[in-house]
């Protein structure tokens, strides 16, 4: 079962041009994630010791601010990864991930993968680069999204 891993994560846009060996380390950490419109990959709060390869279906990305509604920050989809928070041991995850149509992911196990890490400082690197590029992906759009929210309104009174 390992090489469908290694093949499917091959084909995802966040490993491309990775090394095989590493990629290969990758997929001896994963297993399949299949979950229902409704179902929650996570909760904020909880300890971050998944990383989700998202195949197929799609994901929002919610705080729960106390008693009120969730405010929903972002939808990840197909093509995408989703959490970062493992890449620290012991972090606890700042958002909650609800299914909003049925997603297909490779789960990686980031203990798992966090040791793995350890024995090869060259894989450590490589993920981190691509995990920031992720990161930095996501604080643009949310930067955006506030520049949406507060921008001036273009027309005025003498229009």
């Amino acid at each position: 079962m390992e090489s469908d891993y290694v093949d499917t994560l091959l084909a995802h846009p966040f490993f491309k041009g990775m090394d095989l060996e590493h990629v290969s380390t990758i997929a001896e950490c994963g297993s399949d994630g299949e979950y229902q419109t409704g179902e929650y990959l996570f909760h904020q709060g909880t300890t971050a010791d998944q990383f989700f390869v998202l195949l197929d279906g799609a994901v929002s990305l919610e705080i729960q601010p106390g008693e009120q509604a969730p405010i929903v920050i972002q939808t990840r989809g197909a093509g995408k990864v989703l959490g970062w928070s493992w890449i620290f041991p012991g972090e606890e995850w700042k958002f909650n991930a609800r299914v909003i149509r049925p997603v297909k992911a490779v789960v990686i196990n980031t203990p798992c993968l966090n040791g793995k890490i350890e024995k090869d400082a060259e894989l450590g690197y490589e993920l981190l680069r691509r995990v920031a590029k992720v990161m930095m992906d996501r604080l643009q759009a949310t930067r955006m999204q506030v520049m949406d929210i507060y921008a001036p309104s273009h027309s005025t009174a003498l229009d």
